[in-house]
């Protein structure tokens, strides 16, 4: 009995030495805590973890197309026609006939549809035909003998003639207003007038400007240029009073000392057998219709090539396609056709033979189906 007294006696001590009852938290004891023990505060929470990362964005949108420019602002003056603008005669002068704002400054004074009203002529000299129907007559006159004139339409700059927008018809008349000299519709760029006359004498001349009867609108602006040319033989310029200018007024050389063609051929010289021999520079002319004319070329030796080809005297015939030619190349016997041109400087024909020997051979001029009559013609014949 002593002995169990004692064992709780030391076991009481151990508890005591090891804090029991000093204000100590209870042990643990196993998976219970002792229910006599005060509840000790909670420990502090712990911080959250970090975030994670955003994501990497799309890429934007396509930017959108810009807007087109807008257009330049007119200028007047600076020699390009702009929407609002009648005339750009690439300056901003008053009386030049496109007046500072780029209208037209009419020459004419209305009323002018009779000789008696006629507006005197100055150039430049823009007019209107306007109302439908209108007729516009306009004075000249000629001070010096020898002189030619050339009346022609145009348009304002805004390309009228070309386009077919301005169709006129061109009559120039003389002193009394009634006597027609000359009359054109559409000789002139486009649809536009173009009139010749050759060696007017001095006086008072009328020209009249209608619109044609085929003018795509029957109201247009256009401008009158009247050409005032001394016919002075032997200067070099061809006038229309002149057939040829060589820039002399020697005999012999093809352009006579009153500047018209000399002729070289001798008629008949239809054949081979009545050709004439060529002769440099060699002029003719075919007529009446149908008319023939053969010159002979001789060849002294062996020739790589002969080329015959049609002038037009220096008149812009063959490029004009006013002066319709063929040309032939015959061998010795005078019916071999060697070569043969129509058409190649326009309507001007020109024909080569090649590899050729000596002997003689013959030329043949003969008119195209658009030849006039008569058809003043030149040959230039090369042998090389």
């Amino acid at each position: 009995m002593k002995r169990s007294i004692l064992v709780l006696g030391l076991l009481g001590t151990a508890l005591a030495a090891c804090g029991e009852g000093a204000g100590l938290p209870p042990r643990s004891n196993g998976s219970s805590s002792s229910t006599s023990s005060s509840a000790g505060p909670g420990g502090a929470g712990g911080q959250g973890g970090e975030g994670g990362g955003g994501g990497i964005g799309g890429q934007g949108g396509a930017g959108g197309q810009g807007g087109a420019g807008g257009k330049p602002t007119p200028v007047c003056g600076d020699d390009a026609l702009d929407s609002g603008e009648e005339c750009d005669d690439g300056n901003t002068e008053a009386g030049d006939g496109c007046s500072p704002e780029c209208t037209v400054e009419l020459g004419e004074i209305e009323p002018n549809d009779t000789p008696d009203q006629a507006s005197p002529y100055k150039d430049p000299f823009p007019a209107k035909i306007a109302p439908e129907g209108d007729v516009d007559f306009v004075s000249f006159t000629v001070a010096a003998t020898n002189t030619s004139v050339i009346a022609r339409i145009l348009d304002v700059g805004d390309g009228g003639c070309a386009t077919g927008v301005i169709d006129t018809i061109l009559e120039v008349r003389g002193a009394d207003g009634v006597t027609v000299l000359a009359s054109d519709d559409d000789a002139g760029e486009g649809a536009c007038s173009r009139a010749v006359l050759p060696s007017l004498a001095p006086g008072s001349y009328f020209a009249r400007v209608v619109a044609s009867g085929a003018a795509p609108s029957p109201t247009f602006l256009y401008r009158l240029r009247i050409d005032q040319v001394a016919d002075v033989c032997g200067d070099g310029q061809k006038t229309p009073a002149e057939a040829c200018d060589d820039g002399n007024t020697d005999a012999g050389d093809g352009c006579s000392p009153t500047c018209s063609i000399e002729i070289t051929e001798t008629e008949p010289n239809d054949t081979p057998a009545t050709a004439n021999a060529f002769v440099a520079p060699w002029n003719g002319v075919l007529t009446p219709h149908g008319d023939v004319d053969v010159v002979s070329v001789v060849l002294s030796g062996p020739a790589s090539s002969l080329t015959a080809t049609t002038t037009d005297q220096g008149t812009n015939a063959c490029a004009a396609k006013t002066l319709d030619t063929i040309v032939d190349i015959l061998a010795p016997d005078g019916t071999t056709v060697l070569a043969t041109g129509d058409d190649i400087i326009g309507n001007c024909g020109s024909a080569l033979a090649q590899n050729l020997t000596a002997g003689t051979y013959f030329v043949r001029m003969r008119g195209g189906s658009l030849a006039g009559d008569p058809s003043p013609y030149g040959i230039q014949i090369v042998i090389q």
